[in-house]
């Protein structure tokens, strides 16, 4: 947080940093850890200018290695509890019908189905794919589902009404 902000050399800082780091931290604190701390501090240029450009990269190229790990355990993980309510959640994000009859013919379990949709969708909206998104749409269709249930139970007339969520589910069963 000091980089910066006062006046003198970067390179200088950095280093009272570094060495301050390795005094508190001992071994584990290395020039690539620090370098990553600057990085996720929207520091990179002064990263870059410590450290150099090939540093900085190497670096960069091993986070976004390992963030892209642990995206995918998320996505396996969102799937998992997105299960069978994939369909509904396309429609919600964008997605098309006939994105989903693709990934109906090419994945048979509701996991798989929700998996192969996520994978698009992040695919499609690229950074405006946020998990906490997905999180809150599908939290939404399961309490819409459960409204939907107790009016069912205390209105059973309507059961069939195209505009509730079974309606549409029911709907996107027979669409695809």
């Amino acid at each position: 947080q000091e980089i910066g902000r006062r006046q003198g050399n970067v390179e200088e800082q950095a280093m009272e940093m570094l060495d301050t780091w390795r005094n508190k931290h001992g071994l584990s604190a290395s020039v690539e850890l620090m370098c990553e701390i600057l990085i996720n501090a929207n520091c990179r240029a002064e990263a870059e200018e410590v450290f150099g450009l090939n540093t900085v990269e190497r670096v960069h190229s091993r986070m976004s290695d390992s963030d892209s790990e642990g995206f995918d355990q998320l996505l396996y993980e969102l799937a998992v509890e997105v299960g069978v309510d994939w369909k509904e959640l396309a429609i919600r994000m964008g997605g098309t019908r006939r994105d989903i009859e693709i990934v109906k013919m090419e994945a048979h379990t509701s996991r798989e189905q929700a998996w192969n949709m996520l994978c698009l969708l992040h695919s499609r909206l690229g950074h405006t794919f946020k998990i906490d998104d997905v999180r809150g749409k599908v939290e939404e269709i399961r309490k819409q589902r459960y409204s939907q249930q107790l009016q069912n139970q205390i209105f059973p007339e309507n059961l069939h009404d195209d505009k509730t969520l079974c309606g549409r589910q029911r709907e996107l069963d027979r669409i695809v």
